[in-house]
């Protein structure tokens, strides 16, 4: 009985049986030996029973499948490792290991270009991802790390430092809307020093904290005109004016102003108090001959007491003003709440309010009603542009009484822009004579009403004199 003996592998070839070039290999064999673990499988060139050359190799489990070059039996070159899922790594190989520049697909869609280390994205490469994003730059172990640029699908790019695949250290983003921000980030967000800018004009240079200003910074909102400079807390400012008031000097007791003077009838009201406004000393149609001084003030408690000073003893003469005239005593129109004082708000610079004349005393406006601001210009004879802004709102309030009439023109409102929290106003003319028969109330009395549009400052007041109406004569029209 003759032993029959299967074919040398090396002796195989083309014109050889079947299957001639079909070796099953063990895990710690380099030669082929058939009929040994018939569940792997490679089909290609090989050399002294070597895979060396072109071949195809699928897996035990069937899922990975590699498609190119071999060198005494490990990949090495060019090749395809294909995944049943779809991902697909295709590119360079070395002694078996994905090694140098290729191409890794993922299941998810998420494609990166570039170089590899052990099977791992590491070093320079493009990675784009499903969501229309993508990133070109270094990575280490998979993840993006150094200096990179990362363009949404939106159109915003961010160009600067990656640490563990997240946007921390120093970067620029550059949005489409206009916005650009340049400064510290930690885990993807604005955190640190950082200046931003908007489409508007406005923009912003201090601290954030979790994209949002947070920390001490500087703000100019280019709608309103309003710099602020002091400490954000959670994206808005720290301090915020708790009143406008407006303040004049008197050289008597302003109480004596308004004594024997009866409240206005229109004016009479839930908690309505005549002295609560200060009358301030101008008439209707004539210049007001004291400057006003309108500021953004904050309530702040009084320090605590401190021990009493001794009084003067009895007949010790008080120090007379200049030429014997009594000293100038400030006015002002709306008084703080108890056991507190006025504080000018001199964090802000180029507040802009508006003084408007009421009939009546202004009624608060609901939180969810805000004051609407239309911009007028008048061309002036002399070819130049009058601005001027007009206020309106969706409340019930009086109409507002013209300040003056400038060239035929009625300005109901005027601007007054504050730098460092007071503006002084000059020169102010309440309306016009010409209206005095129209607008003219019976209990000669109006409200000087100083707001800020869209803001959460309340309004001060005051109140403003306004002559007794002409009487009718007898069968007048």
């Amino acid at each position: 009985m003759s032993l029959v003996m299967p074919p040398d592998p090396a002796s195989s070839g083309p014109s050889g049986p079947a299957g001639s070039n079909t070796f099953y290999t063990a895990p710690s064999l380099g030669t082929g030996v058939r009929g040994i673990e018939l569940d792997r499988c490679y089909v290609g060139d090989y050399v002294a029973g070597r895979r060396h050359g072109f071949g195809t190799y699928t897996y035990p489990n069937s899922f990975f499948k590699y498609e190119g070059q071999w060198v005494n039996g490990k990949k090495h070159g060019l090749g395809k490792l294909s995944m049943r899922d779809g991902a697909f790594y295709e590119g360079e190989f070395v002694d078996g290991e994905i090694i140098g520049q290729g191409t890794r697909r993922f299941a998810n869609g998420d494609v990166y270009i570039g170089t590899f280390e052990m099977g791992e994205m590491h070093g320079f490469g493009v990675m784009r991802l499903a969501n229309g994003d993508t990133y070109q730059g270094p990575l280490v172990r998979n993840a993006f790390q150094g200096v990179g640029v990362y363009t949404f699908a939106n159109g915003d790019v961010y160009e600067g430092d990656f640490a563990c695949h997240k946007r921390t250290g120093q970067g620029v983003l550059t949005c489409v809307d206009g916005r650009r921000y340049e400064g510290g980030w930690v885990d993807n967000e604005p955190t640190g020093y950082g200046e931003c800018t908007y489409a508007d004009g406005s923009w912003y240079k201090g601290d954030w904290g979790r994209s949002v200003y947070h920390g001490q910074g500087e703000w100019f909102q280019a709608r309103s005109g309003l710099t602020y400079r002091g400490q954000f807390i959670a994206g808005v400012p720290a301090l915020v004016p708790t009143g406008l008031t407006i303040t004049w000097l008197a050289d008597d007791d302003p109480k004596k102003a308004t004594a024997g003077r009866k409240a206005p009838a229109t004016a009479r009201g839930a908690g309505w108090e005549p002295e609560v406004a200060t009358l301030l000393p101008v008439v209707l149609g004539e210049p007001c001959s004291i400057p006003l001084t309108v500021s953004a003030q904050l309530q702040t408690p009084l320090p605590p007491p401190t021990s009493p000073v001794p009084s003067d003893p009895k007949g010790a003469k008080k120090p007379a003003s200049a030429h014997g005239a009594p000293a100038p005593t400030p006015v002002i129109n709306q008084p703080p709440r108890p056991g507190h004082v006025w504080r000018t708000a001199d964090m802000e610079y180029g507040r802009r309010v508006n003084l408007t004349l009421h009939v009546e005393h202004p009624r608060p406006l609901a939180p969810d009603r805000l004051l609407r601001a239309l911009v007028v210009n008048t061309l002036m004879p002399d070819g130049s542009t009058r601005v001027r802004l007009l206020v309106s709102t969706t409340t019930n309030m009086p109409p507002a009484l013209p300040l003056a009439r400038v060239n035929g023109q009625l300005v109901t409102s005027v601007q007054v822009e504050l730098q460092a929290g007071q503006r002084v106003v000059e020169g102010l003319v309440i309306g016009s004579l010409e209206d005095e028969a129209r607008i003219a109330q019976p209990n000669a009395m109006g409200f000087l009403v100083a707001s800020t549009p869209g803001s959460r400052v309340e309004p001060g007041y005051c109140r403003v004199a306004l002559p007794e109406p002409k009487a009718k004569k007898p069968g007048a029209k």
